[in-house]
């Protein structure tokens, strides 16, 4: 681990001016009679100063380079119980926004890229809340199921940033130094991003079709609509669901 060394070196050199200090204590006598009392107190000062100095400036750089090493290690082991009760729990929603937070704090030159995810969330969560407006300001409760439509474009998109997110952690950083790593996890991303936008947008389009019909959907109505639009959700859904055999 980076920082030992330094510290080591440190520790090495204050613990001579320690025996510098005693050394002299014990000497001090004779040194006066050989050499009088101003170059003793020289010989002093500058022996142990130049070793507390060396020692001080080698600590400080061992823990300069130390540190963020224990930050970064806590910061891993957290992410690590974090995961561990991640997969023991049902993938929430709330749960994947988590992970993917956390994600971005422990792979910040992934940051753009897990903040577009964070925003397909964000658009999700609000075509659910243009519904239920939709529904509640035209008493059109008659319709509230077609809310399903939505509820399956949202199990995609998280099925698809729990493949993410599995690849994020089970992969190690480039042990090089090279771009490779960081080069596969964005095309994966933006494979994922691109396939979720068109689901995306089939919601976007189904509430601006239920908005242009909804006067005419009622209780007992012709659902032909609303079935439609489920078919044509279900198939974008089947196109955009990473890793199935209709993957684009």
């Amino acid at each position: 681990m980076k920082g030992i060394k330094p510290l080591m070196v440190g520790a090495g050199c204050l613990l001579s001016a320690l025996l510098i200090w005693v050394v002299l204590k014990l000497l001090r006598t004779s040194m006066i009679v050989d050499f009088g009392i101003i170059a003793t107190n020289t010989i002093k000062t500058v022996l142990l100063g130049a070793f507390v100095a060396a020692g001080l400036a080698a600590v400080a750089f061992g823990l300069y380079q130390l540190i963020p090493d224990i930050l970064k290690n806590s910061s891993e082991d957290r992410l690590r119980k974090s995961n561990l009760a991640y997969r023991a729990k049902t993938s929430s929603p709330e749960e994947v926004r988590e992970q993917l937070k956390i994600m971005k704090e422990m792979r910040p030159r992934l940051s753009g890229e897990i903040d577009r995810c964070l925003e397909q969330m964000d658009d999700m969560t609000s075509q659910f809340k243009r519904f239920n407006h939709l529904i509640k300001s035209n008493d059109a409760e008659a319709i509230a199921g077609a809310m399903v439509g939505l509820k399956e474009i949202e199990g995609t998109l998280y099925t698809n940033f729990r493949g993410i997110l599995n690849y994020l952690n089970a992969a190690d950083d480039d042990v090089h130094g090279t771009n490779a790593f960081y080069d596969r996890c964005i095309e994966r991303i933006d494979t994922v991003v691109a396939a979720n936008s068109r689901a995306l947008d089939k919601g976007n389009q189904f509430l601006l079709e239920i908005a242009d019909n909804i006067s005419q959907i009622g209780v007992g109505s012709d659902t032909i609509l609303l079935d439609g639009w489920l078919k044509t959700i279900r198939d974008q859904n089947k196109k955009s669901l990473i890793g199935m055999e209709e993957q684009i």
